[in-house]
């Protein structure tokens, strides 16, 4: 049982790295056929977002990601979830409540529902774990915010287990003890498990120059590219979006001929919501060359929610499509510029058709997107922060950048690492098969199940 708190599955328009994490371990259960996948929902009295937890949603969890969705959970309604977990009990199930947005509201219900479990005997049937998916590194989680004691202090108490998606995240998280009254809390650090997240590999993969060239041609990019620098995820001054708009500003103004042959594509949800967008994502409409020559291009990419599976294609669009309509994309496709600059849907990872994937991240606890481009092939620049350097972890695969105080030193070094970066480098495997099979879905599925097992009651 996966909760997911106020955001839709599978189709999250916020695009957030734990709604793919559910679905890819919600779909890599298909061969496990004594399982069964629920993910909860809280109620989303909102009439924007209705349509992405109605029919078409519901059918394409069952169809695609082997999941059933229910919409209804919080402290008023343990008892619905106590009867759920005895009626799986009754059927011979044990129940593993996992949370995955451990803040303070899903926190603070998951010690009630502990509560409650030991109170009735359900304990020996169910395990509670929480899912780390963000690192307490000050740039999320502020671990002297008391705030932030009163959830930690929750989940400690009403967890059985956790799971990092990263070496630093479990870490972190473990090393924390906050106080209450005369003691101190803090996770168990023998129930605190390392699952890296995983991806599918039938979807980032190393695209023959072909399939390239016609997804390219397929956004609306230049011919004349040379080198595609891609960028998936929110702009946000976590992922570093200042730097990639001071990166896009170096091109932009660049009177060196071989930056002329230097395109980008960023994929960012921020499309679908460009009446509240980021500073950043405002930004880009500032590159008025790069957006002109065909050479920076937004996107869209709808592949993780239909898995890459055409068949999926038209109901994620139709549901994202009516759900960005009703946040200011029918006003901002009116204005040439920005009509130009956004390429639509694409149903081909980003990172597969470009040479370079750019993500200068301030803190990451993983980089799922980051794990996708050395998937796909594209030569990796990033930062040394969080889990990163768990993903990048041979110079064939990419180059970590550190950070700077000085935002101008750091930018130069970014572009001159897109300078000197070269897809082909990346192509070369060799040694490397372990590292690539740890990092599958089902490779991920297995650590889950591992840690699950770890955990278990009775």
């Amino acid at each position: 049982m996966h909760f997911g708190s106020r955001f839709p599955f599978p189709v999250n328009p916020t695009f957030f790295g734990q709604t793919f994490v559910i679905g890819n371990l919600t779909a890599a259960s298909r061969h496990q056929y004594e399982r069964r996948n629920f993910v909860f929902l809280r109620d989303i009295n909102n009439p924007i977002t209705e349509p992405l937890v109605h029919d078409r949603a519901k059918k394409l969890a069952k169809e695609r990601f082997n999941a059933e969705v229910r919409v209804g959970y919080g402290r008023d309604q343990l008892d619905q979830m106590t009867g759920l977990v005895k009626m799986m009990a009754d059927e011979g199930f044990h129940s593993s409540l996992v949370f995955h947005f451990p803040v303070s509201t899903d926190c603070g219900y998951a010690f009630e529902l502990r509560k409650i479990l030991e109170r009735t005997g359900l304990d020996k049937h169910a395990s509670i774990l929480f899912y780390l998916h963000t690192n307490p590194d000050s740039h999320y989680h502020r671990p002297d915010d008391p705030l932030f004691s009163q959830y930690h202090a929750d989940m400690a108490k009403a967890a059985d287990g956790v799971i990092g998606v990263s070496q630093a995240v479990r870490d972190n998280f473990v090393k924390i003890r906050v106080s209450e009254g005369d003691k101190q809390i803090g996770l168990n650090p023998d129930t605190s498990f390392v699952v890296r997240n995983g991806i599918d590999p039938h979807i980032y993969v190393i695209k023959d120059e072909k399939e390239i060239i016609e997804a390219r041609k397929e956004l609306g990019l230049a011919d004349s590219l040379e080198k595609v620098v891609s960028f998936a995820g929110r702009m946000d001054r976590l992922k570093g979006s200042d730097y990639l708009i001071k990166v896009l500003e170096h091109y932009e103004s660049s009177t060196d001929p071989a930056d002329s042959k230097v395109g980008f594509v960023i994929a960012t949800s921020h499309v679908l919501n460009v009446a509240q967008a980021s500073k950043p994502f405002k930004g880009l409409s500032r590159m008025r060359r790069l957006i002109e020559e065909n050479r920076l291009k937004v996107v869209l990419d709808i592949s993780k929610f239909t898995r890459g599976d055409p068949r999926f294609r038209t109901d994620v669009e139709g549901m994202l499509d009516e759900y960005a309509r009703q946040k200011g994309l029918t006003e901002m496709l009116e204005q040439p510029l920005f009509s130009k600059l956004y390429a639509g849907m694409t149903n081909i990872p980003v990172q597969t058709i470009s040479d370079i994937y750019l993500h200068p991240s301030r803190s990451e606890a993983f980089g799922l997107a980051i794990l996708e481009g050395v998937f796909g092939g594209a030569y990796v620049i990033s930062t040394p922060v969080g889990g990163i350097p768990e993903i990048v972890v041979d110079s064939r695969l990419g180059k970590l950048v550190d950070l700077d105080s000085d935002k101008k030193t750091f930018v130069d070094r970014l572009v001159g690492a897109i300078k000197g970066a070269e897809r082909p480098k990346s192509y070369d495997r060799k040694g490397l098969e372990r590292y690539f099979s740890s990092y599958s879905d089902i490779s991920m599925f297995t650590g889950f199940e591992k840690a699950v097992k770890g955990v278990m009651r009775g």
